[in-house]
């Protein structure tokens, strides 16, 4: 998921994922002139 944190859409896709049984870690941004990443992880 991309997009800043305050972006809605960017939240519903992260409550979505989480649905599913993933949860954010952090944040990554590979170039400065990227966007900014949700990391998210989900248990095997």
């Amino acid at each position: 998921m991309r997009g800043p944190a305050t972006d809605d859409t960017c939240n519903l896709l992260q409550a979505l994922y989480e649905s599913w049984g993933y949860r954010k870690i952090g944040e990554r941004q590979p170039f400065a002139d990227s966007p900014v990443y949700a990391v998210m992880l989900r248990g095997l």
